[in-house]
């Protein structure tokens, strides 16, 4: 059997993803490493998903976390900002509640994370 890369795996989702329903692929991408024994493997093929979608579609998936839900016109800044720094046309944000921040959001993109949050400020002014 072959053994495909992470990458490899990530191309051919990127490839496949606008020619069929997303259920079926994704269950396809899971019986393959379910059957090569990868299963250990589904974050980082994931964020391969999301580095190749940028890279062949450019379209960008991004996830914030925030101690309260985002007004629409801090989604917009937030969508134009990352598309100017990573060169997407399509920014995607996966906006994500988590009432343990005190305040301010993280930001993570495949190879970027931008903690603007309360407490990692100040984790970083303790480490100046």
């Amino acid at each position: 059997m072959t053994r495909y890369s992470r990458s490899q795996l990530a191309r051919a989702f990127v490839h496949l993803h606008d020619r069929y329903p997303m259920g079926p692929l994704v269950r396809a991408l899971a019986q393959e490493l379910v059957d090569t024994g990868r299963t250990v493997d589904i974050d980082s093929v994931v964020a391969e998903i999301a580095r190749h979608l940028l890279i062949m579609r450019k379209t960008l998936l991004a996830e914030v976390t925030s101690a309260r839900p985002l007004g629409r016109s801090t989604i917009e800044t937030l969508q134009k900002t990352l598309a100017r720094a990573t060169g997407a046309t399509t920014v995607r944000l996966g906006v994500r509640i988590d009432p343990a921040f005190i305040g301010g959001c993280v930001v993570r993109t495949p190879g970027l994370e931008l903690d603007a949050s309360v407490s990692g400020t100040l984790k970083h002014i303790l480490t100046l």
